[in-house]
């Protein structure tokens, strides 16, 4: 008999056979903490099992034993039909909408799913019973009766359907091959196997291939600590490589349990334990993550569960993973003293974030022992990260002591205190070590400095963090404001600074300092747009301004809820100035194919006019263009290696002001992602004293005394002029961008089926010049309109093409 791990939920798909009962649902509620909100997602939850979603255009795929009226034979096994594919789309509101079935062609009598997509969505894997040509196949099990193990399936979309329903070749009929997932180039398919050479029980396996339409290399085993005697099952590889499973053979909270492992140049390292809450003391699996690791989905029969297992979407605040699990946490303290008499010292901010996962390539020290450089393999600034982002913030109290909750591992801590030099220290946590000791030492020079923050209306701002950073070493000291807007902080002769100001819902402004003046601030209350009445500067056509907030879920158009902010804030924009007209771009980063990319900005433009229109706003007033990666704002193009960050720099949404009104101004603030670090502290306050870095840079002008960080598109603006007028950010098109060969695309295809389909349509519209090309690089074919020397003459003929139904238009410089 199976372990009892298994709920029928789980096992009824894999039809693996045994006798099984169902796992007994945990008396506990949902778990959430501060950084981490999981829901519910009853839209599509049945009375019975819905499980393993997959990210699909604007929504959802995902499994159900609720059926509907398709034709599905009973299972006796288990009592009850066998499994469909639903799909469920999310409306402008976020919320799922009601499930329907998914691809009738893909849709037999026999149990299906999970899946998996390409990127392209162009090919599909599945897993099904193993029958041919509608006729189970089955064999005798250890108990005599006729069995029928899943394989895994392929298909490939032409026009609107899925057609070449094919089993692939590894497959093997005595053994269940199940849960497939697919890496972000297309080249690996992992999935979950019994097959022989596992280490016991369902292994994750790995099977690779040099692109669509080469043949797949037989299964590999994953190395490493990734399987157990148990079992291992429902893999989900992340874009950046990170693999997600279940398991109920590493321990854990639970029963099964969502475990991860990152890949280093595919090598995988060590598994670690998500932790609470996304497992809980049931089980717990189908887990995936959208590209910004911060929203996602998994399947639980946790308490509060619809039926016997459910979807539950998640959102958090923070990146995931980003520390180990948290069941393995340990309390200990950490106390500071006094350096020369160790007095205790009360009050101290204490910071701290785990550096286990990194992998670090310089590490310094000062003369003190403090660190003053910890930098990773890819430049993620260590120090900035503790200061800026830290796992958590404490106070030592009256006997210097401040509870410190870790997991095994390396932290770097960060500590400061009013009068003394900030100390940056490693410390190597241990579960059974009860005291950390970090001694600080007295400024013997320095000049102490006050400093105020007030809002927009000249009002104190109490208990916002003031970081003052030395521009020499990039040492910070952290001090936090009084009920009257006021701190202190320690200047030393001859040093360089700069002044950072964090508070929650308003702007991060960033200042240079001047040390022999007193330090004042303002900040601005969050929203990327603030409208005056002013006539020094007012809306002028042309002009572009970013929503810095518009976030969407990978492979995904429909607006998430933190999204809103900008968006409300657009909208409030436009009811007040009516005759106000505007484009609404979407752009992204050159990973994945261009045709792809286009296509999902064009949805993602469009879902934010979709938005505006469901509140009020005339749908004439606005048009939707998706430029794809057509416009990417630095060097990130194909082929070249950028940092995550530079690849976000490109990601964003952004307003062009097509008709003017006459009686307004706004101010444009470009914070940059908020979901990467910042940029290294020199060039911040270079950017703080107004030095530009060209077509990407973010340099500072001041609109009315408050420090408003721009991107200046064409020119460096000199902070004297910028305090002449409100901020403009002109077209981010340059000369370079301008010149050469452009080609006019009306779609790129993984099957040539489809693309000689888009081309019978071109010809059918009149135009004959249209032709199919073969990208080796893309491996792709691209149904080519025309080709012009010009940039001018692309863009009229792709605003004609969408203008005649042909949506997907793009050009790319050849």
């Amino acid at each position: 008999m199976m372990n009892k791990i298994y709920k029928i939920s789980l096992f009824a798909f894999l039809l693996l056979g045994q006798q099984i009962g169902f796992a007994q649902t945990q008396n506990e509620d949902i778990l959430t903490d501060e950084n981490v909100t999981i829901i519910n997602e009853k839209t599509v939850n049945t009375d019975k099992l819905d499980f393993s979603p997959a990210f699909y255009e604007d929504g959802i795929v995902f499994i159900s034993s609720s059926v509907g009226n398709t034709k599905k034979v009973f299972d006796e096994r288990i009592g009850r039909l066998a499994m469909v594919i639903k799909i469920a789309k999310r409306g402008t509101d976020g919320v799922l909408g009601k499930p329907e079935i998914y691809a009738p062609e893909l849709t037999s009598e026999f149990h299906e799913g999970p899946l998996t997509f390409d990127l392209t969505t162009e090919e599909v894997f599945f897993s099904r019973n193993n029958s041919e040509k509608g006729k189970l196949i089955t064999l005798k099990n250890e108990n005599g009766k006729d069995e029928s193990k899943q394989q895994i399936y392929t298909a490939t979309k032409v026009g609107n359907k899925w057609t070449a329903v094919t089993k692939l070749a590894f497959n093997i009929g005595e053994y269940a091959f199940r849960h497939p997932t697919l890496s972000l180039d297309g080249k690996k398919l992992y999935f979950s196997s019994n097959r022989p050479g596992g280490k016991g029980g369902y292994d994750i396996w790995v099977v690779s291939r040099d692109g669509i339409g080469s043949p797949w290399s037989e299964p590999v085993n994953l190395v490493g600590s990734i399987n157990t005697t148990k079992n291992e099952a429902f893999p989900f590889v992340h874009p950046d490589g990170t693999l997600f499973f279940a398991s109920d053979g590493h321990g854990g909270v639970g029963k099964l349990d969502i475990f991860y492992v990152k890949n280093n140049k595919s090598v995988f390292g060590d598994v670690t334990n998500v932790g609470k809450p996304f497992n809980s003391s049931g089980d717990d699996f189908g887990f995936i993550l959208d590209q910004d690791r911060k929203n996602g989905y998994l399947t639980s029969n946790r308490l509060g569960t619809v039926g016997e297992d459910d979807i539950y979407s998640f959102h958090s605040t923070e990146k995931i993973p980003t520390s180990p699990a948290q069941m393995a946490k340990a309390k200990t303290i950490i106390c500071v003293k006094d350096q020369t008499d160790q007095s205790m010292i009360q009050d101290a901010t204490v910071k701290y974030v785990n550096i286990s996962e990194y992998e670090i390539n310089t590490i310094s020290k000062d003369k003190s022992g403090s660190i003053n450089k910890l930098e990773t393999t890819d430049n993620l600034n260590i120090l900035q990260l503790v200061a800026e982002q830290p796992l958590n913030t404490l106070k030592t109290n009256d006997v210097c002591q401040a509870p410190f909750i870790v997991n095994d591992g390396e932290y770097l801590v960060n500590v400061t205190k009013e009068g003394y030099a900030p100390k940056q220290v490693i410390l190597k946590a241990k579960a059974e070590k009860t005291e950390y000791l970090v001694l600080l030492e007295k400024l013997k020079e320095g000049k102490q400095l006050v400093g105020t923050v007030k809002n927009e209306q000249n009002i104190p701002v109490s208990n916002a963090a003031v970081i003052i950073t030395d521009d020499d070493n990039g040492t910070p000291q952290e001090v936090t404001t009084d009920p009257n807007g006021n701190f202190d902080y320690v200047a030393k002769p001859g040093r360089n600074y700069t002044a950072t100001v964090r508070k929650p819902n308003y702007e991060t402004t960033i200042m240079k300092v001047e040390p022999s003046l007193p330090l004042k601030m303002n900040i601005r209350p969050v929203g990327a747009v603030t409208t005056t009445q002013t006539t020094g500067s007012p809306f002028v056509e042309g002009q572009i301004f970013e929503l810095t907030n518009v976030y969407y879920n990978y492979n995904d158009a429909t607006l998430r809820p933190d999204a809103l902010r900008d968006i409300q804030a657009l909208q409030k924009v436009m009811s007040q100035y009516p005759d106000l007209e505007i484009e609404l771009s979407s752009h992204t980063d050159c990973r994945s194919t261009n045709a792809y990319n286009q296509n999902l900005s064009q949805r993602r433009a469009e879902s934010v006019v979709k938005y505006l229109v469901n509140n009020g706003i005339v749908a004439n007033r606005m048009r939707a263009v998706g430029y794809g990666e057509n416009q990417l704002r630095n060097k990130c193009a194909d082929g070249v290696t950028c940092s995550e960050e530079e690849h976000q720099r490109n990601r964003r949404t952004e307003v062009k002001i097509t008709k003017a009104p006459s009686n307004a101004s706004v101010s444009v603030v470009d914070r940059g992602p908020e979901t990467i670090d910042s940029a290294p502290q020199s060039m911040l306050a270079q950017n703080a004293a107004g030095q530009g870095y060209g077509n990407d840079s973010k340099s500072t002008t001041i609109t009315g005394g408050v420090p408003v960080p721009v991107r200046t598109a064409v020119k460096k603006t000199s902070s004297a002029a910028a305090n002449q007028s409100s901020t403009v950010v002109t077209s981010s098109n340059n000369t370079s961008n301008t010149s050469g060969q452009f080609l006019v695309i009306v779609g790129s295809f993984g099957n040539k089926n489809n693309a000689t389909i888009q081309l019978q349509k071109m010809v059918a519209n009149n135009y004959s010049n249209a032709v199919i090309e073969f990208s080796e690089k893309l491996n792709l074919y691209r149904v080519i309109a025309e080709k012009y020397n010009n940039l001018t003459d692309a863009e009229n003929l792709v605003n004609g093409l969408r203008s005649q139904g042909f949506t997907d238009s793009f050009y790319a410089k050849n």
